[in-house]
């Protein structure tokens, strides 16, 4: 198996892995492209205060509660419950909290904080797993009843009745059932007694359940761009078979029509918070939105969603660590274009990556400028190059001499400059003097053994592969995509082995040779 073939698979597995990678963090994990995606977030706080009932009260503490979940809308990060001197459950299977204390102080205050994030592209709400029959299903009715559930069974079937007569499909047979209740409150009142439940309503999920209409209770609060105080609220949602999804349905006149703006808490027939009827307490709730990068939501997301890939995740490096890795990753982006510009169009570069080095100093200077900065740099460590060429000194001592004297004009540089915003410092770092030194002394000794053309073509090209490297790399696009995608370096090795294999014409050499070929044609 030749070389050229082996090199072409391992480059083929190398770039499949790199975009495979690619593809699930994009595809699967919705990592942002694009550096400026933004999605909308929420920070929740959610405050109980506990009264003591009286000063000698001594009476236990045990109260529930439910942890918000994600839905098709948003997703739930982040979630910390602050809850001093209690003992504290977290029950999966119940999806709740479940706090115990043996004696309240005066008053406690329980805290539950957490972020918010809308979903991008909702997804489908799951098929509902809820029993179709119900109690006051005809099937399920006890068959010789008391007076009092004999005329709940009647009240239950006026109202099924009427409201199927109005209606067309399940969507508006639940509304009506609500307008039903909201007119006639006694009926409301009549039917949470007897039906033995908390609210509205779970009378309402009760009747629909009875008519064979999937439904459940919600609870949730409004979504407010301030940072304001809202309202823990309960709705209906009745399952849609058609469009599978949930639909929202108010059940107070003041909710018909805003049920887009509230959030999703919990569903079913407990509140939110469940404690003895003994128990005092109060709550505050507070939402502030704000407008996050989308990578700030996957890195919330993927603590939980996926802990490996976490784990192996830049974005949780220290962020002065961030800074230094995405720097590093850039490198063998440039070195990759240096490659293509020297292999393939053949232009000639003093030094092999300089041009990378001399495009991340333009990251801090700028391009005109930096292209000033370094033509300076490299013109007085030059002249002092010729100045000391005549004391004929040793290569070691003739370096230091060039360095310092680099050392010395890259001071004054910045002292002339300081007023111009202009950020030398970390250029200088970016712009090792050792290596300017080496340059200088690379094209000294082009000019004494090949001319001063073929130093101009080195100068010009590491120049001209610096700025391709500074336009094309160093802007936020590449920067964001390399960093959050470092995976994308298996394909740049890829290409890389694959210009390691071309020995075909540079597209220089087509012009080198063109008058060969005008000279071998007029022989024909």
């Amino acid at each position: 198996m030749s070389r050229t073939l082996v090199t072409s698979i391992i480059a083929l597995l190398l770039a499949a892995l790199g975009l495979g990678i690619f593809y699930y963090k994009t595809g699967v994990l919705s990592y942002p492209v694009k550096p400026s995606a933004t999605v909308d977030s929420w920070y929740v706080e959610f405050s109980v205060n506990i009264d003591r009932p009286n000063k000698r009260s001594a009476n236990a503490v045990d109260l529930t509660l439910l942890k918000p979940q994600d839905n098709a809308r948003y997703v739930v990060t982040n979630l910390q419950l602050i809850a001093p001197d209690f003992g504290v459950e977290n029950d999966e299977e119940s999806n709740q909290f479940i706090l115990t204390k043996r004696k309240l102080k005066k008053r406690e205050t329980i805290l539950l904080r957490y972020n918010i994030y809308a979903i991008d592209n909702p997804a489908a709400s799951k098929k509902p797993n809820i029993k179709k029959y119900t109690t006051y299903k005809n099937a399920n009715r006890i068959y010789n009843p008391d007076d009092k559930t004999r005329v709940l069974y009647e009240e239950i079937d006026t109202v099924v009745e009427g409201a199927k007569a109005r209606s067309a499909d399940s969507i508006s047979f639940a509304k009506q059932v609500v307008k039903t209740l909201n007119e006639k409150r006694d009926m409301t009142r009549f039917f949470i007694k007897e039906m033995e439940v908390s609210s509205k309503e779970s009378v309402i999920v009760q009747i629909l359940g009875a008519a064979n209409v999937d439904a459940r209770v919600a609870h949730g609060f409004e979504l407010l761009n301030d940072d304001n105080r809202s309202n823990v609220v309960n709705w209906l949602e009745v399952y849609d078979y058609k469009r599978e999804k949930w639909i929202r349905i108010g059940t107070d006149y003041l909710q018909a029509g805003n049920l887009k703006k509230y959030f999703l808490w919990s569903v079913g027939d407990d509140n939110i918070l469940n404690a003895e009827e003994k128990i005092k307490y109060s709550y505050n709730l507070s939402s502030k939105a704000n407008t996050d990068g989308s990578l700030t939501r996957e890195i919330w997301l993927e603590q939980n969603r996926n802990p490996f890939l976490s784990f192996f995740s830049l974005q949780t490096l220290p962020l002065e660590q961030q800074f230094v890795v995405q720097i590093l990753l850039l490198i063998p982006l440039g070195a990759l274009i240096v490659s293509f510009f020297r292999q393939m169009i053949g232009f000639q570069t003093i030094g092999t990556f300089m041009p990378v080095l001399i495009a991340l100093a333009f990251r801090e200077t700028g391009l005109i400028f930096g292209i000033v900065f370094f033509f300076c740099i490299i013109l007085v460590g030059l002249l002092a190059r010729a100045m000391i060429n005549k004391l004929h000194l040793l290569m070691v001592p003739r370096l230091s001499v060039v360095l310092s004297v680099i050392v010395l004009f890259i001071i004054f540089l910045m002292l002339v400059t300081k007023n111009q915003n202009l950020s030398l410092g970390i250029s200088v770092a970016l712009f090792p003097v050792v290596i300017i030194t080496m340059f200088i002394e690379r094209i000294s000794t082009i000019l004494d053994e090949k001319g001063p053309m073929d130093a101009f073509y080195g100068f010009v090209g590491s120049m001209l592969i610096a700025t391709a490297i500074y336009l094309g790399v160093l802007n936020d696009y590449v920067m964001h995509v390399i960093f959050v995608f470092p995976e994308l370096l298996f394909v740049v090795i890829a290409l890389s082995l694959l210009l390691g294999r071309y020995n075909g014409y540079k597209l220089i050499e087509f012009w080198r040779f063109r008058q060969m070929q005008k000279a071998h044609a007029q022989l024909k």
